[in-house]
């Protein structure tokens, strides 16, 4: 996960399976470096086809 400029490590739980490397937002904090997460899709950058600018 990207925070601050510089990554970090958590482990993230989902009650539906998500594909490896999928964009997430994070919900809830469980504890330490313990997230809840959903599946997201930026909607500002929906039109051009995600942060890195395919499709």
């Amino acid at each position: 996960m990207r925070v601050r400029g510089g990554s970090e490590t958590f482990l993230a739980w989902s009650s539906d399976p998500l594909p490896q490397g999928a964009s997430v937002l994070v919900i809830d904090f469980r504890g330490f470096r313990q997230v809840d997460v959903i599946e997201w899709t930026d909607p500002l950058n929906a039109s051009s086809g995600g942060a890195d600018g395919a499709g």
